[in-house]
């Protein structure tokens, strides 16, 4: 990294610690390039680099520290120096809480979520990098990203939320499952991003046969759920042995074609879907949420 970079690093870094003092006002006055000029009251407006408007000086260093910290955990992916990007992501979390200027403004109101989102936003997204696109470790991603969650405030949990959007959602699709047919059972596990359950890939391209494909939903208390379907060809759904969707026939899979809602009880749920083939794509999408379309943690899923 250029010595520029790493000087102005240590700089910001330094400025993120300062509180609104003596202090701060004496470092103000030295190399930091940032200037502060009084806008009546309490009230101080800071400059940096000719621009005004910004936060108080260490919420101001504090954001771009962490922009330089996340160029260098990009350029430490790309040159796969691990270890050194890890150090670094525990640095950008240290200076996250200074970060937010909607918590630590004067006026509040006038952060702007440039601020707040735009940092955590790229942390999340060299973690993304790191732990789902190097690691493989996708559910890695979600338990670290949550476990920041707890040390930031609400502000910046937002932008967390957002950022894991995407991963809840792939953990809706049902992906385990008990499947005979062909004189055969598999138990299949299909992979982090697999939202479609491929029987021809599974079962070796069958044709002109039936299979069932079962598992069962274990949840801690009763409640109200969604599912949702999309097959190719021929499929029945059956519920804690009832029937909850009658044979039905389609030339292609489409996600989330049909919607079903279900009363789900306290422990064990059989879901038992069953297919019916010719010669063409054989497969089914099925994803499970509560009524509001949110992922339910609790519910484990055997064969």
């Amino acid at each position: 990294f250029s010595v520029d970079a790493l000087r102005r690093l240590a700089l910001f870094e330094r400025g993120a610690t300062l509180a609104a003092s003596a202090e701060e006002q004496a470092w103000l006055a030295g190399a930091s390039g940032i200037r502060g000029r009084r806008q009546g009251g309490a009230h101080w407006q800071y400059r940096l680099m000719g621009m005004y408007d910004f936060p108080e000086p260490n919420r101001t260093c504090a954001v771009q520290a962490i922009t330089i910290l996340n160029r260098q955990v990009d350029q430490l992916l790309d040159r796969n120096q691990y270890e050194t990007a890890e150090a670094t992501f525990k640095r950008i979390l240290d200076l996250l809480p200074t970060a937010c200027t909607a918590c630590h403004a004067l006026h509040p109101e006038d952060a702007t979520d440039r601020w707040n989102d735009g940092p955590v936003s790229d942390a999340m997204r060299n973690l993304y990098q790191y732990h789902v696109n190097v690691r493989k470790d996708p559910s890695g991603y979600i338990a670290l990203a949550e476990d920041w969650a707890t040390r930031l405030c609400s502000h910046q949990q937002a932008a967390i939320e957002q950022s894991l959007k995407p991963l809840r959602l792939e953990l809706q699709y049902l992906k385990d499952w008990r499947i005979t047919g062909m004189e055969k059972t598999v138990l299949h596990h299909g992979g982090f991003f697999d939202r479609y359950v491929d029987l021809d890939a599974i079962l070796e391209n069958p044709d002109h046969c039936t299979v069932t494909a079962e598992c069962t939903l274990v949840l801690p208390a009763a409640r109200e759920a969604v599912l949702r379907l999309g097959f190719d060809h021929r499929l029945k759904m059956e519920l804690n042995g009832r029937e909850i969707v009658r044979e039905k026939k389609r030339k292609i899979a489409v996600r989330d074609e049909f919607t079903v809602p279900v009363q789900l009880q306290a422990g064990e749920n059989h879901l038992k879907l069953t297919l019916t083939d010719d010669t063409l794509a054989f497969g089914f999408f099925l994803r499970l949420s509560d009524k509001d379309g949110t992922h339910m943690k609790d519910v484990a899923v055997r064969l």
